[in-house]
Protein backbone atom coordinates (compact mmCIF):
# COMPACT_ATOMS: atom_id res chain seq x y z
CA UNK A 1 0.00 0.00 0.00
CA UNK A 2 2.85 2.40 0.80
CA UNK A 3 4.40 1.83 -2.63
CA UNK A 4 1.10 2.57 -4.38
CA UNK A 5 0.64 5.70 -2.24
CA UNK A 6 4.15 6.89 -3.05
CA UNK A 7 3.61 6.30 -6.76
CA UNK A 8 0.33 8.23 -6.71
CA UNK A 9 1.91 11.11 -4.78
CA UNK A 10 4.80 11.22 -7.28
CA UNK A 11 2.45 11.33 -10.27
CA UNK A 12 0.15 13.94 -8.72
CA UNK A 13 3.07 16.18 -7.71
CA UNK A 14 4.69 15.80 -11.14
CA UNK A 15 1.47 16.85 -12.88
CA UNK A 16 1.09 19.78 -10.47
CA UNK A 17 4.66 20.94 -11.11
CA UNK A 18 4.26 20.53 -14.87
CA UNK A 19 1.30 22.92 -14.76
CA UNK A 20 2.83 25.26 -12.18
CA UNK A 21 6.21 25.70 -13.91
CA UNK A 22 5.09 25.57 -17.54
CA UNK A 23 5.79 29.27 -18.19
CA UNK A 24 9.30 29.11 -16.71
CA UNK A 25 10.08 25.95 -18.71
CA UNK A 26 8.69 27.55 -21.86
CA UNK A 27 10.96 30.63 -21.41
CA UNK A 28 14.03 28.36 -21.23
CA UNK A 29 14.34 27.84 -24.99
CA UNK A 30 17.17 25.30 -25.01
CA UNK A 31 15.63 22.93 -22.47
CA UNK A 32 13.10 20.13 -22.90
CA UNK A 33 12.87 19.34 -19.19
CA UNK A 34 9.11 19.84 -19.25
CA UNK A 35 8.73 17.34 -22.11
CA UNK A 36 11.06 14.89 -20.35
CA UNK A 37 9.01 14.88 -17.15
CA UNK A 38 5.75 14.59 -19.10
CA UNK A 39 7.11 11.67 -21.14
CA UNK A 40 8.32 9.92 -17.99
CA UNK A 41 4.90 10.29 -16.36
CA UNK A 42 3.09 8.92 -19.42
CA UNK A 43 5.47 5.97 -19.73
CA UNK A 44 5.07 5.21 -16.02
CA UNK A 45 1.48 4.16 -16.72
CA UNK A 46 2.58 1.75 -19.45
CA UNK A 47 5.49 0.40 -17.41
CA UNK A 48 3.15 -0.68 -14.64
CA UNK A 49 1.34 -3.01 -17.07
CA UNK A 50 4.51 -4.79 -18.25
CA UNK A 51 4.45 -8.32 -16.91
CA UNK A 52 4.88 -11.89 -17.98
CA UNK A 53 1.91 -14.12 -18.80
CA UNK A 54 3.39 -16.96 -16.76
CA UNK A 55 3.99 -15.95 -13.14
CA UNK A 56 6.29 -18.95 -12.55
CA UNK A 57 8.50 -18.16 -15.56
CA UNK A 58 9.24 -14.41 -15.81
CA UNK A 59 10.21 -13.20 -19.26
CA UNK A 60 13.72 -11.79 -19.01
CA UNK A 61 13.24 -10.00 -22.35
CA UNK A 62 10.59 -7.75 -20.81
CA UNK A 63 13.00 -6.73 -18.05
CA UNK A 64 15.81 -6.09 -20.51
CA UNK A 65 13.55 -3.97 -22.74
CA UNK A 66 12.32 -1.97 -19.74
CA UNK A 67 15.92 -1.51 -18.65
CA UNK A 68 16.92 -0.07 -22.03
CA UNK A 69 13.90 2.26 -22.03
CA UNK A 70 14.71 3.47 -18.51
CA UNK A 71 18.39 3.88 -19.41
CA UNK A 72 17.53 5.96 -22.48
CA UNK A 73 15.14 8.14 -20.51
CA UNK A 74 17.71 8.60 -17.74
CA UNK A 75 20.30 9.74 -20.29
CA UNK A 76 17.81 12.23 -21.73
CA UNK A 77 16.94 13.42 -18.21
CA UNK A 78 20.57 13.87 -17.25
CA UNK A 79 21.19 15.98 -20.34
CA UNK A 80 18.12 18.10 -19.65
CA UNK A 81 18.95 18.54 -15.95
CA UNK A 82 22.66 19.36 -16.15
CA UNK A 83 23.45 20.39 -19.71
CA UNK A 84 20.43 22.29 -21.06
CA UNK A 85 18.78 23.65 -17.93
CA UNK A 86 18.52 27.43 -17.42
CA UNK A 87 19.39 29.00 -14.09
CA UNK A 88 15.75 30.06 -13.61
CA UNK A 89 14.58 26.50 -14.25
CA UNK A 90 17.03 24.90 -11.82
CA UNK A 91 15.32 26.62 -8.86
CA UNK A 92 11.85 25.23 -9.63
CA UNK A 93 9.86 22.26 -8.42
CA UNK A 94 9.87 20.98 -12.01
CA UNK A 95 13.66 20.61 -11.83
CA UNK A 96 13.34 18.76 -8.50
CA UNK A 97 10.72 16.34 -9.84
CA UNK A 98 12.94 15.89 -12.91
CA UNK A 99 15.83 14.98 -10.59
CA UNK A 100 13.63 12.49 -8.71
CA UNK A 101 12.53 11.02 -12.04
CA UNK A 102 16.16 10.73 -13.16
CA UNK A 103 17.14 8.94 -9.93
CA UNK A 104 14.21 6.52 -10.20
CA UNK A 105 15.08 5.74 -13.82
CA UNK A 106 18.74 5.08 -13.00
CA UNK A 107 17.65 2.74 -10.21
CA UNK A 108 15.18 0.91 -12.47
CA UNK A 109 17.71 0.63 -15.30
CA UNK A 110 20.26 -0.82 -12.88
CA UNK A 111 17.76 -3.33 -11.54
CA UNK A 112 16.46 -4.37 -14.96
CA UNK A 113 19.79 -4.46 -16.83
CA UNK A 114 22.17 -5.73 -14.14
CA UNK A 115 20.52 -7.19 -11.05
CA UNK A 116 17.66 -9.16 -12.68
CA UNK A 117 19.85 -10.80 -15.37
CA UNK A 118 22.48 -11.71 -12.75
CA UNK A 119 19.83 -13.17 -10.47
CA UNK A 120 18.34 -15.16 -13.36
CA UNK A 121 21.80 -16.50 -14.29
CA UNK A 122 22.42 -17.52 -10.68
CA UNK A 123 19.06 -19.31 -10.53
CA UNK A 124 19.72 -21.14 -13.80
CA UNK A 125 23.23 -22.08 -12.64
CA UNK A 126 21.90 -23.36 -9.31
CA UNK A 127 19.13 -25.34 -11.00
CA UNK A 128 21.53 -26.90 -13.51
CA UNK A 129 23.93 -27.91 -10.71
CA UNK A 130 21.09 -29.49 -8.72
CA UNK A 131 19.86 -31.32 -11.81
CA UNK A 132 23.38 -32.52 -12.57
CA UNK A 133 23.86 -33.76 -8.98
CA UNK A 134 20.54 -35.61 -8.98
CA UNK A 135 21.30 -37.28 -12.34
CA UNK A 136 24.77 -38.41 -11.22
CA UNK A 137 23.46 -39.84 -7.94
CA UNK A 138 21.21 -42.23 -9.89
CA UNK A 139 24.13 -43.42 -12.01
CA UNK A 140 26.23 -44.35 -8.99
CA UNK A 141 23.74 -46.88 -7.64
Amino acid sequence: MALVGAALAYIILAIMYLVQDYDIANECKGSSLWAYVLTAIILAFFRSNAKSDDKNDPNIGVFILLGFIECGLAIWGGIELWEKSCSDLSDTNLWQIGLITFILQVMCATIFLIIVPLAMCCIVYKDSNEMHRSSTSFNIV
